[in-house]
């Protein structure tokens, strides 16, 4: 079981992050990426530059808002994490995608599942990625969580240059019922 409080509730709409009201798309299993928050208008952002100088704002996504990261010089300023964490409270196998678009020559996204099994998958997108790309573009991102995890995403700009931007929307997070991270999406 996952606890999650949501601003948007979920109801149906004609296009994914519509942005146009306060709604996400209803997904079987559910979507709990706090997706909805940016899309909706949500000044949190939910996503924190994991550094002190990184910069992190809401932008025109794919098609209503999206997420803007701003790489900055110094530690950390390269990785940009979910302010939400999912409350494990059941094992279970977490996916993940998403939609990016980056400056960076390689967008890293990591799903972790930290506090009892500290660890995480992650994939590299090649880039620089002009167009708006699935990340993982075919597969998803997996990793078995424990009780007493906390699941969350990162994305990092692995070169950490100053000034290199990566942008996201569509973020996708669920639990797959038989582990395998299958189910359509």
């Amino acid at each position: 079981m996952v606890l999650m409080t949501t601003a948007c509730g979920p109801q149906t709409m004609a296009t994914p992050d519509a942005g146009a009201t306060c709604s996400v798309p209803v997904k079987s299993p559910p979507n709990l990426a706090r997706n909805g928050l940016f899309e909706c208008g949500d000044p949190t952002l939910e996503f924190q530059s994991d550094g002190a100088a990184g910069k992190v704002e809401r932008a025109a996504g794919r098609s209503g808002n999206g997420l803007k990261f701003t790489v900055a010089a110094g530690l950390f300023n390269n990785q940009f994490s979910s302010k939400w964490k999912l409350a494990v409270t059941e094992g279970a196998t977490y996916c993940a995608t998403a939609y990016v678009k980056s400056t960076a020559p390689v967008v890293t996204m990591r799903l972790y599942a930290a506090n009892r099994t500290n660890q995480w998958k992650e994939f590299d997108l090649p880039g620089p990625v002009t167009d708006w790309a699935r990340i993982p573009p075919s597969i998803v991102v997996d990793q078995r969580a424990q009780p007493g995890d906390e699941v969350f995403l990162m994305f990092v700009d692995e070169g950490a240059t100053a000034g290199r931007v990566i942008e996201v929307d569509d973020l996708d997070v669920w639990v797959s019922a038989d582990g395998r991270c299958q189910e359509a999406r």
